[in-house]
């Protein structure tokens, strides 16, 4: 018994290719019992949908080979769509480092960041941000109200088109321990999606429920990843 050990590789073109009436066309070589992996890149500039084909025209050099009949091309139907986001996010991911912890009576001053949110949509949007909850790397215990954002409970941010807002986060750690946070985000289209995300406990004072629509992560490491002191 015999057996075929094929070989894989991955090839990069640098050429441009040959620009023909068809398009472009790339010559490549296949040597015997082997398998080449072909990779397509799509690198889209702006929001729009693309219907293509990749055509695979195979042939074997050599005299006897030019007299026979070419096979017909092997066809890939190429499907891609580049969207735009309604809203953007200036980070999405918030890391507060180590922070002093003061264990003393006076008034302890917050630490703030900044969060951009720009409406990319040509009409107005609303945003609503929930209420932050404990993360994954989150140990036991942790307090609630380290996080704060200096929003309105339950009211969404209307921002009109290209509008841009800045949120303030705010972070008071109260323990030596590590914190870390997740923010749901939700887009309001309705009075329904509203209600919806104040009942699963997401908005703003809301109770219980799971987190959906996450997109910021806020955390301080202490005493794991980093120093904290009194």
């Amino acid at each position: 018994m015999s057996s075929r050990r094929e070989s894989f590789s991955n090839r990069m073109s640098s050429s441009l290719g040959l620009n023909c009436a068809e398009g472009l066309k790339f010559h490549i070589t296949v040597n015997a019992a082997a398998a080449l992996s072909l990779q397509l890149l799509y690198r889209p500039r702006e929001a729009h949908q693309i219907a293509s084909e990749l055509s695979l025209v195979t042939f074997t050099p050599g005299i006897l080979a030019s007299m026979l009949a070419p096979p017909p091309p092997i066809r890939r139907a190429l499907l891609a769509e580049s969207i735009q986001p309604r809203v953007v996010l200036s980070k999405t991911l918030v890391d507060f480092n180590s922070r002093i912890l003061i264990r003393s009576n006076q008034i302890k001053a917050p630490y703030v960041t900044e969060i951009h949110v720009r409406n990319n949509e040509s009409t107005v949007v609303q945003v609503l941000f929930g209420e932050p909850r404990g993360g994954a790397r989150s140990e036991p215990g942790a307090p609630k109200g380290v996080y704060s954002l200096d929003l309105v409970p339950r009211e969404p941010l209307a921002l009109q088109p290209g509008e841009t807002v800045c949120v303030n986060l705010r972070f008071i750690p109260r323990e030596a321990k590590l914190y870390e946070a997740t923010i749901p985000v939700f887009l309001i289209d309705s009075e329904a999606d509203l209600a919806a995300a104040i009942r699963y406990g997401s908005g703003p004072g809301g109770e219980g429920g799971g987190d959906r629509n996450t997109n910021t992560n806020t955390n301080n490491n202490n005493n794991s990843n980093s120093n904290s002191s009194n």
